[in-house]
């Protein structure tokens, strides 16, 4: 018998069927789901065994040999259920009685089933106790292999010392190699398969990833798409913004030019014409047109600034009488104020500089203002130097035709700034305090117009400060080597962060002074407003009414005033106050069971919506919005204060 040929046979046949198979599940079977690949599998691991057959070695006409079972010692490395590995057992048996339904036929079916059940209990032991897949195979190659030999010897047709000593010494260690190379190739054939798996599966991510990174890249490109067209609809927006605030400031310069001339003119009073409180009238006039010309030079600066049209016109400036200056343009607010105001400068300060004399002077004017306004008590300071270091100077460096710098510091004793501020104050439109209760007024342009401007000088502002104890404002201008012949332009520095511009009180004169005092029983009109020319105002309109006036500078100056004078019988109340504003206050006195039913008329400048109503809730009688129609106001008085 040459048993070699016939099995070598045999395992070319499976190997051809292998590699068959491993075709169609390459080109065919890619997306299948797992349940039915393993299904594939079973198929053709019995159409494998039932193939090996057809090349068997045939003893007579019922008695065949051949590798039938190495399918299934080969099944673990694609199934993984015992179920599946014991339907390839049955299957490769149902297979043989194909070929007959002798006794041989019989036992040939019989010990597949045997074969099937034990592969597949050895195979799930083996996996439970955590055996690698090279023992489970191993095992299973030794196991199946012996227990065919068991099984046929037990259960055969030929006599089992015949077939233990002629056959199977010869068959069973030839069946052990070559199923164990059936299995090695199998093994390399799935590594390959689960490689190329892995290798579909990454290219298959890679795919989704490019996909995504496409749709992603096009999201981009119409997001930045859009932000370009917000960028341009917002340069564009600004660009109006500017051009409107610039006409408007030129628009209201026109008329507060002659406003304000023939209001000096009034106020110089000449011809001795005008009675002195006519003269102060005109100066209260002129005053408010310097206040709203301030604000709209400020406002015009800034505009001229964001649209990159402000000129530097560099001169020769000099520093030898900029303390003067500033010594005699602040005297009578410290003065007024009981502040001590020093000016300084160093010897060692050079009399000239090549600078905008202008600008210098609005920036210093600008902190001086800012320092004398939020200070109470104590004193200002004023010193111009040399920056010791260039250490002081920050992020700057001397170089690029700059000789040096000089620096003008501002100290003051005032309320200090938190930490959290120190940068707001620097913003445009922004105040350290901005609530409605904010005791120092100010349009928050001052500081930012003044770091704009020293941007567009070539320096800078620093400020230190803490809370109660004071602030430091330090400006450092650049010394230039070479002074400019003419006008030049300078780019638009970043728009700055900045703040309020504190001008000089417009009018110093006291109110209480100024009113009148007619003879004769008159009803007492309380007037609370913190600003003294709302009442000058309010004092001309009612006087010659048969009111006499009393004066408060906040709520709760007016509540005292109301303590004080309980004959009172009209009460006109500012809204926007220092200390107590004049919801709170009129709160307050309701509260008071005397004070519940004095007529009180809201006088306020907010007139937005819902303002009416916020000061009607709060306990008004009535309310009027400035600026302010005599008449009117007049008719509402006469009308609260008729009897009942």
């Amino acid at each position: 018998m040459d048993l070699s040929r016939y099995f070598f046979t045999n395992l070319c046949t499976l190997l051809a069927l292998t590699y068959l198979a491993g075709l169609i599940n390459k080109n065919l079977l890619p997306r299948v789901s797992p349940k039915r690949r393993e299904i594939f599998f079973v198929t053709g691991a019995i159409l494998g065994g039932w193939t090996s057959m057809f090349f068997g070695l045939r003893l007579d006409e019922s008695v065949l040999f051949d590798l039938r079972f190495i399918p299934l010692i080969a099944a673990p490395l694609f199934v993984s259920r015992p179920l599946s590995i014991f339907l390839i057992g049955i299957g490769i048996g149902v297979t043989r009685l194909t070929f007959g339904l002798q006794t041989a036929s019989w036992v040939g079916f019989v010990n597949m089933v045997i074969l099937g059940i034990v592969c597949a209990l050895v195979h799930e032991w083996l996996r439970r106790n955590g055996r690698s897949q090279l023992t489970r195979m191993a095992v299973l190659i030794a196991v199946i292999n012996v227990v065919n030999v068991v099984d046929i010897a037990v259960l055969g047709v030929i006599e089992p010392a015949v077939y233990l000593w002629q056959i199977a010494s010869r068959t069973l260690p030839l069946s052990l190699v070559l199923s164990a190379f059936f299995t090695w190739v199998l093994w390399d054939l799935r590594e390959d398969y689960r490689s190329r798996e892995e290798l579909q599966l990454i290219n298959h991510r890679l795919e989704e990833q490019v996909k995504i990174s496409g749709e992603k890249t096009e999201e981009l490109i119409r997001t930045q798409s859009a932000l370009e067209e917000k960028a341009r609809l917002l340069t564009e927006t600004n660009r109006y913004k500017s051009e409107f605030l610039a006409n408007m400031s030129h628009e209201l310069r026109t008329p507060l030019n002659s406003l304000l001339i023939l209001s000096q003119l009034l106020k110089d009073n000449r011809n001795h014409t005008l009675l002195p409180e006519e003269v102060q009238y005109a100066s209260l006039i002129h005053s408010s047109g310097n206040d709203l010309l301030h604000l709209i030079n400020d406002i015009l600066d800034l505009s001229k600034v964001e649209a990159g049209k402000m000129e530097m016109h560099y001169g020769e400036v000099n520093v030898n009488e900029l303390p003067f200056l500033m010594k005699r343009a602040f005297d009578p607010m410290a003065r007024q104020k009981g502040l001590s105001f020093f000016v300084s400068r160093d010897a060692d300060v050079p009399d000239i500089v090549y600078t905008d004399g202008q600008r210098l002077q609005q920036i210093l004017k600008n902190l001086l203002s800012n320092a004398f306004k939020f200070t109470e008590s104590g004193s200002v300071t004023f010193r111009v130097s040399l920056a010791e270091k260039p250490g002081e100077i920050s992020a700057h460096e001397v170089g690029g035709g700059v000789l040096g710098w000089l620096k003008f510091v501002i100290s003051d004793t005032g309320i200090g700034i938190s930490p959290d501020k120190l940068t707001l104050v620097f913003e445009a439109f922004q105040q350290a305090d901005g609530t409605t209760s904010r005791r120092y007024g100010g349009t928050g342009l001052g500081l930012s117009i003044s770091k704009q401007f020293a941007q567009l000088l070539g320096g800078h502002i620093e400020l230190r400060s803490r809370e109660e104890e004071g602030s430091t404002f330090t400006f450092f201008l650049p010394l230039l080597e070479v002074p400019a012949e003419e006008a030049i332009v300078l780019p638009p520095a970043a728009l700055p962060s900045g703040s309020k511009p504190a001008l000089p009180p417009s009018a110093s004169a006291s109110p209480a002074a100024l009113l009148s005092q007619s003879e004769g029983p008159k009803a007492k009109v309380l007037i609370v407003d913190d600003d003294r020319r709302n009442l000058l105002s309010l004092q001309a309109i009612l006087k010659d009414q048969p009111y006499h006036v009393l004066v408060a500078y906040n709520g709760r100056e007016g509540l005292e005033s109301l303590r004080r004078h309980p004959d009172v019988r009209l009460v006109l109340m500012d809204i926007m106050m220092p200390e107590m504003n004049g919801l709170d206050a009129i709160r307050h006195l309701r509260r008071n069971p005397r004070l519940k039913d004095l007529p009180v008329i809201a006088v306020s400048a907010q007139a937005m919506e819902g303002d009416r109503e916020k000061c009607l809730m709060a306990g008004a009688t009535d309310y009027i919005s400035k600026p302010l129609e005599p008449d009117r106001l007049l008719r509402l008085m006469k009308k609260r204060l008729a009897p009942a």
